[in-house]
């Protein structure tokens, strides 16, 4: 399994289906999670993602705007919970956290039905419709998409497309010691070959550590709640994800 992360363009419409997935998806999941605590607290048993499941045609019901939104995301994210759970059973993760609208993180997960288009850079998604992008997109054709997961991080939008990739592995070969090179990774230097050339390090990290650390220390002077926080929480983010 294989994915790639690309930044999408969605526009104002499209931006509010969008924020309407994730508050679908961040409800269900936040009922799931919810009723699988009050479950264990009372009889020490675990609800399974397709007994929550059978749940959703009574909250479409009671809570008629979650119509408006995908059901395979809203199921999957019923899923994903589950999923949250075996990992924490299995001693890889803390317990599940109940998702709050204000994270400046927000996603929801397309199982299926979507549509890639590589050549146009575009995807389509259930209720949203087609949303370009501009980032390389070097996958081949015989590829096999399984699954889209739409994000935001701060103001930004992103779908990650997962995907299995059918090729066959090429053959590897014959190794000629006399045109073979040994590399050792150092900190200092960034590789040594056994042939005794010196590859410098360009220090690119050291750089963003330094501007990194210098915003995060503009931010700690701010008010928490303020306008001039949250722009300044989102250069941190901007830097940090350079």
């Amino acid at each position: 399994m294989k994915a790639i992360k690309v930044k999408i363009y969605p526009k104002e419409k499209q931006k509010v289906l969008i924020e309407k997935h994730f508050g679908c998806c961040r409800y269900s999941y936040n009922m799931g999670l919810s009723l699988k605590v009050k479950s264990y607290t009372e009889s020490k048993k675990s609800i399974s993602s397709y007994t929550l499941q059978k749940e959703i045609p009574k909250l479409y019901e009671e809570k008629p705007w979650l119509k408006e939104v995908n059901s395979q995301s809203i199921q999957q994210s019923l899923k994903d919970l589950d999923s949250a759970f075996s990992h924490f059973f299995n001693k890889n993760n803390k317990f599940p956290k109940f998702k709050s609208r204000k994270n400046p993180k927000q996603s929801f997960r397309v199982p299926q039905h979507f549509q890639v288009d590589g050549e146009n850079k575009a995807i389509k998604i259930p209720k949203i419709k087609w949303i370009k992008f501009r980032d390389k997109f070097n996958i081949s054709k015989n590829v096999e998409f399984r699954n889209i997961t739409i994000s935001r991080e701060g103001d930004e939008y992103f779908a990650s497309i997962c995907y299995n990739e059918n090729i066959e592995k090429p053959k590897l070969k014959k190794v000629i010691e006399s045109k073979t090179v040994g590399i050792d990774l150092g900190v200092r230097t960034l590789a040594t070959l056994s042939n005794g050339v010196k590859i410098e390090n360009p220090k690119h990290f050291k750089k963003y550590e330094d501007k990194l650390a210098k915003e995060q220390q503009i931010l700690s002077n701010k008010k928490k709640g303020s306008n001039l926080y949250s722009k300044q929480r989102e250069k941190v983010r901007r830097v940090a994800n350079c």
